[in-house]
């Protein structure tokens, strides 16, 4: 660790307009290696706050070296998370680790009863742990502000859903209940916040798109590429509906219905509200557009239902051609995928009702809108290897 901090130490900070473009060995080295760099500190910081020495009421040196490790790993990750060039480059599943790890420490009720002498001693007579709820608050904060906007949106609603699955009674019955409760707490109010200025963000990336009469949003509008610090904070519209897509797979409507008395469940359907509201003002920016991005949302469902969706006819226009929107048999293969997405999907239900009342002809894709979606769904597909299985993938005209 003290190797890595040297080499933080050594690497400019940004300067203001200019740090999409300052490449160094050291910065490109640890822009690769981030995300394993920053699940391995997460690991190792759990290990370093849930273990203790054979007798916790000494200060032995195994505690102290425990004492040095936690404060290093945050001070590293703290680190790493100021410096935006570093911190959009930690990619899902190692800022998954390190979002949870800060919410659990955070949460920790050793860590919230310092003023408890048997919780020090239990916790291995460390004397203070406000400087470590103070550096956990402050890396949360920093993920928020600097890391991809799209992957922390996911990422906390992946969190969320896991903690809210199974409903939580008002009040909790066991100490178990009431950490999962906090958890899902502490990982709605960082969607809060991140929700504030989504609709000022969503202004600034998309503009006015539907006013321009615009068939199509262009790639780097609405999927911006990963790790372009130039972008942020823009989001990418495909993978936040996926989420949602997800979310209400887990836990569907009907469920949050059931739990909508506060005061016979915790949060009542507060998480599912919060999640809705995100990719309703997408919704709202985009209108008729939103689905171009539905395409993640199509390669779940062909996966999980193979043959479900066919491919599509062979049209007399070419790919892309306006007069393919008004083709026969394209719009009856269109009409088909809609019902049967619907069907499978509550998100795409949803997007149906709530566009059909700003105008009925944004009720379903058109079919280039639905084209490029599918474009999108065998891509995937190819990066997970699905393509290898003919039964779950949807060929798209030469694709």
């Amino acid at each position: 660790m003290e190797r890595l901090q040297g080499l933080l130490d050594i690497i400019e900070p940004p300067t203001a307009g200019a740090e999409a473009y300052a490449h160094t060995p050291v910065l490109d080295s640890i822009r690769k290696n981030v995300g394993n760099i920053t699940s391995a500190l997460a690991v190792q910081l759990r290990w370093a706050f849930t273990t203790t020495s054979t007798d916790p009421s000494m200060v032995s040196p195994f505690q102290s070296m425990l004492i040095n490790i936690r404060k290093l790993s945050l001070h590293l990750l703290l680190g790493i998370f100021d410096d935006r060039r570093l911190a959009q480059c930690v990619r899902e599943d190692a800022l998954l680790t390190v979002v949870e790890e800060m919410i659990r420490r955070l949460v920790d009720p050793l860590l919230k009863r310092d003023d408890d002498a048997d919780s020090k001693v239990a916790r291995g007579s460390v004397p203070n742990y406000e400087w470590a709820t103070k550096s956990l608050n402050a890396i949360v904060v920093k993920i928020l502000d600097k890391a991809d906007r799209t992957t922390v949106y996911v990422v906390l609603i992946r969190l969320l859903q896991s903690s809210m699955a199974v409903p939580v009674p008002n009040p909790p019955p066991t100490d178990s209940d009431t950490q999962r409760v906090e958890f899902g707490d502490l990982a709605m109010r960082c969607l809060w916040r991140l929700t504030k200025p989504l609709e000022q963000e969503l202004q600034v990336q998309f503009g006015d798109l539907v006013a321009s009469g615009i068939t199509n949003v262009p790639a780097s509008v609405g999927s911006p590429e990963f790790g372009d610090i130039r972008k942020h904070p823009f989001i990418r519209i495909d993978p936040i509906l996926r989420i949602t897509h997800r979310f209400f797979e887990h836990v569907p409507d009907r469920e949050w219905r059931k739990r909508e008395d506060r005061s016979a469940w915790m949060f009542g359907d507060l998480p599912k509200r919060t999640v809705k509201t995100i990719g309703h003002m997408a919704l709202c920016r985009l209108r008729g557009l939103v689905w171009q991005f539905t395409g993640l949302i199509l390669h779940d469902v062909i996966t999980e239902h193979p043959g479900l969706i066919h491919p599509p006819p062979l049209s007399k226009f070419p790919e892309g051609s306006p007069a393919q929107d008004s083709d026969p048999a394209m719009l009856g293969w269109l009409s088909d995928v809609h019902t049967k997405m619907s069907q499978a999907s509550e998100t795409w239900a949803y997007l149906q009702s709530s566009l059909s009342t700003f105008d009925e002809s944004y009720a379903r894709p058109t079919v280039s809108q639905l084209m490029a979606a599918l474009r999108v769904a065998q891509a995937a597909a190819d990066d997970d290897g699905d393509s290898d299985d003919d039964s779950s993938s949807v060929t798209v005209g030469g694709l």
